[in-house]
């Protein structure tokens, strides 16, 4: 049997196999293989397909669908509280006077990591393309992701 998947149900019977004795499915889809994907999303990339955007913003801000390896944290500990909501104004993190607990939230279609303590400044952390577009809004965050549709965060 080739080491290279060329069926979905091969697959799923390989990765359960694999997964019985931990060997390795790369994004290649072979067996054994290391290989990962880049901050755009490309397997074995080396990121000379993304375009990055970093920066300390003040304002709300929106980021586009496609957007991926994204990260946004405060600039320090504060009072305020890291917010993210659609353009039509729905709440995914802390909004409508509630403040949410740290955790995995699930928006824009994909998985937000938001961690808070009380020393630490907020962060919110998504590794997976966005589908949609979010606003994340919070008083003096820094943030930066990676896009491969070349698509601007304003």
């Amino acid at each position: 049997m080739s080491s290279k998947v060329k069926d979905w149900h091969l697959l799923v019977r390989e990765q359960r196999a694999a997964s019985a004795r931990r060997i390795a499915v790369g994004c290649d889809l072979t067996l054994g293989s290391k290989a990962t994907l880049d901050a755009c999303g490309v397997c074995k990339g080396d990121n000379n397909t993304c375009k990055f955007f970093k920066g300390q913003y003040t304002l709300q801000h929106r980021a586009n669908a496609g957007a991926r390896s994204i990260f946004i944290q405060e600039v320090a500990v504060s009072t305020s509280y890291l917010a993210v909501r659609s353009l039509k104004k729905k709440h995914f993190l802390t909004g409508d006077w509630t403040v949410d607990w740290p955790g995995k939230f699930h928006f824009g279609g994909t998985v937000f990591d938001y961690q808070r303590s009380f020393n630490r400044p907020e962060s919110l952390l998504a590794s997976r393309a966005l589908e949609s577009r979010v606003r994340p809004a919070e008083r003096s965050a820094v943030a930066q992701s990676a896009d491969d549709t070349a698509r601007n965060l304003p």
